[in-house]
């Protein structure tokens, strides 16, 4: 069993990271996939500028700058976890959920997908 389901108490931070993590989530990425829209036009609806893939939602959309920041300061301040300095690679740590930093990814993920819905209407 992965140590993220046990560690982070709030069930919904659990379930946010689980989702993205298995792609059981509602980003274009793969709901465009179900619609066989190709995956060039499955555009992020909260900034129109990428395709809305796990990476784009997590790492480089405009939309998230500021759950972003919350989530890299809470790594930066509350554990001794260094992350690399590319995103790809950070994003690859970030999805691993080493236990010290899984409770402030759900929470990033949990927002960021609260936020998503409110802007998209789903």
């Amino acid at each position: 069993m992965e140590e993220y389901l046990t560690s982070i108490h709030n069930k919904s931070f659990t379930i946010s990271l689980t989702k993205l993590r298995i792609s059981a989530h509602c980003l274009q990425i793969e709901k465009g996939r179900h619609q066989n829209t190709p995956a060039t036009q499955r555009l992020c609806p909260t900034c129109n500028q990428n395709v809305e893939d796990e990476f784009h939602f997590v790492m480089t959309c405009p939309t998230y700058s500021k759950e972003r920041d919350v989530l890299l300061q809470n790594i930066n301040t509350k554990t001794n976890l260094i992350l690399p300095d590319t995103q790809l690679d950070m994003f690859h740590v970030l999805l691993s959920c080493p236990t010290s930093i899984s409770v402030y990814m759900g929470q990033l993920l949990h927002s960021s997908l609260y936020k998503r819905d409110r802007i998209t209407n789903t």
